[in-house]
């Protein structure tokens, strides 16, 4: 029987045996969402007020409503606040396991023989009490951030699946 559950992250296995890790993740952690959020509320909607106003008044001017204009630039406005948040927001993660090799991520190389550990760092606060997690490697005596910032869970899944690559070095 298959499951009906889908997982949080895609998994793709090479022909030469190398594993893809894809998922979705965040640019900031906890401790730094409120001040991202503010900055958003602050410049953002600010911004997105003013780039939309002219084509506001172009939509109010074709459909000759004096309230069209004022209803259109905050729709508008609110939109792009939106879709420009989320995209900063959010970033797209992948890691690429080499057997018997190391691990690829944001474009630099880890051999598996310079990790000492391997695990997940979780950041919480009063704000979000589930907190965030980033999976992470002890190296040369530094912490070497492997993965955007994920949900515990996750994190700790994509940390199980590259231990059984690095378990097996």
């Amino acid at each position: 029987m298959e499951s009906s559950f889908k997982k949080a992250y895609d998994k793709t296995v090479a022909p030469d045996g190398s594993v893809t890790l894809s998922f979705q993740g965040q640019r900031v952690g906890v401790n730094e969402a409120t001040a991202f959020f503010m900055l958003l509320l602050v410049v953002g909607l600010p911004a997105s007020c003013a780039i939309t106003y002219p084509v506001a008044t172009m939509f109010g001017d074709v459909l000759g409503n004096s309230n069209a204009p004022r209803l259109w630039w905050i729709f508008l406005a609110v939109a792009i606040w939106i879709v420009v948040g989320r995209l900063l927001a959010f970033k797209k993660g992948t890691v690429l396991i080499k057997p018997g090799e190391g691990i690829v991520f944001s474009g630099k190389n880890l051999p598996f023989r310079d990790i000492q550990t391997l695990g997940t760092i979780n950041q919480m606060n009063s704000a979000a009490p589930k907190g965030k997690a980033y999976v992470s490697a002890r190296s040369h005596g530094n912490d070497v951030r492997i993965t955007p910032y994920l949900n515990p869970d996750l994190a700790e899944a994509v940390a199980d699946e590259i231990r059984v690559f690095y378990n097996a070095a």
